[in-house]
């Protein structure tokens, strides 16, 4: 099985709280990634949702 990068569950649980009470993060996520970490993470996933690649 590959190991995969990401956001624990408790980090995406915290920011989905957070979302949904309005409270607005200190920092926006693309101030850490370089606009071509963005361009492959949108190419990635639009291959996963309209190519219908299989997840590993």
């Amino acid at each position: 099985m590959k190991e995969r990068e990401g956001f624990s569950i408790e980090t995406v649980r915290r920011a989905n709280v957070n979302m949904i009470l309005g409270v607005k993060p200190e920092h926006r996520i693309s101030d850490k990634l370089s606009s071509e970490d963005i361009e492959r993470a949108l190419r990635e996933a639009s291959m996963k949702v309209f190519g219908g690649m299989k997840n590993d």
